[in-house]
């Protein structure tokens, strides 16, 4: 059985949403990587959107082992 309480507690939401900045500079770099392949892109072709995909991986993992490049 799940508890459900009346009202969430501060901290609560303190977690919930701790990391929003980063989630949203994350959907607007990503958003720009792909508005970038698809601006590039001969027209009638395919966009190179896996190029983003990767970028953003290896964004993650730096940032995830600490390393950031300023």
């Amino acid at each position: 059985n799940i508890k459900l309480q009346s009202k969430p507690l501060l901290q609560d939401i303190g977690r919930i949403f701790s990391n929003i900045i980063d989630i949203y500079e994350f959907s607007v770099t990503f958003l720009g990587l792909l508005e970038a392949a698809i601006e590039v892109a001969d027209e009638g072709k395919q966009p190179a959107i896996g190029e983003c995909f990767e970028e953003m991986a290896e964004v993650h993992v730096q940032c995830t082992l600490g390393i950031h490049h300023y």
